[in-house]
């Protein structure tokens, strides 16, 4: 009985791994843009820039469902990982360094959209959490995250960099009832929010957009982790979990056997 259920255990938590690590190409996006010159950069997953003699490679990462890219927007050297996952739900993570190369007020919006999450029930919550350091010239940080029920997402655009006048829109469809958000500004800073989300459908697949805003008053950094999840999705720490009862189902038999 016990081989049997570690069997049927082991075969779950493959199937796990493998979604939790399926993630989505189309309509996986990140937007950079610099508030100050209207300098903006659009990231694709899988999709590579014409721009090397600007040192803009576009996403450098060839695995599916994870976007990394580093380089100037506007005032702005930025440098990031995205990933997304929409198995069972959605989940989006962003980790980034941003560097502020000039003087005076200015402020960098990083967002990120995903497509075709597909919901398990009519109602989710949407879950948002951050940690990170801001230098003294980053005078402050803020998250929001949205759910649009109806897929909808904002028009980014095609993967390009511009350094004024472009048309990539942070502009997010979604309800006010669907959307989570959380601002800092202490140097050190952790914290998080959630929010219920009701108008789901289980043959519609879903969105998400995530957008953080990073205020700068001089030169400076920021360095910020930053995850929206809608918890349905076993989380990397939950399948770890689940390994380790296995491996404990596996040592209990053998110890009965002996």
């Amino acid at each position: 009985m016990i081989k049997t259920l570690m069997t049927k255990l082991g075969t779950l938590l493959l199937v796990l791994l493998v979604f939790s690590t399926m993630a989505h190409a189309d309509g996986f996006k990140v937007l950079l843009t610099d508030v100050a010159t209207g300098a903006q950069t659009v990231v694709t997953d899988n999709v590579a820039f014409p721009f090397p003699s600007l040192n803009l490679y576009g996403d450098t990462n060839s695995a599916l469902g994870t976007i990394q890219f580093a380089g100037n927007t506007g005032n702005f050297y930025v440098t990031l990982t995205a990933t997304a996952s929409t198995s069972g739900g959605g989940v989006v993570a962003l980790s980034a360094n941003v560097g502020y190369e000039s003087t005076g007020n200015d402020q960098i919006i990083i967002a990120v959209e995903d497509t075709g999450n597909n919901a398990v029930s009519s109602t989710a919550s949407l879950v948002e959490t951050a940690t990170g350091d801001l230098q003294s010239t980053a005078t402050s940080i803020s998250f929001q995250s949205w759910i649009d029920a109806t897929g909808a997402v904002p028009a980014f655009g095609p993967s390009a960099h511009c350094i004024g006048s472009c048309s990539g829109s942070t502009t997010v469809a979604g309800t006010a009832a669907d959307t989570t958000s959380d601002s800092f500004t202490t140097a050190t800073f952790s914290g998080g929010s959630s929010t219920t989300v009701n108008d789901l459908s289980t043959s519609l697949p879903y969105s998400m957009i995530s957008e953080v805003n990073v205020n700068f008053s001089s030169g400076g950094t920021a360095n910020f982790n930053f995850t929206a999840s809608d918890p349905s999705v076993p989380e990397p720490t939950s399948l770890v979990l689940i390994g380790s009862a296995l491996l404990g189902l596996g040592v209990f038999r053998k110890k009965i056997k002996i």
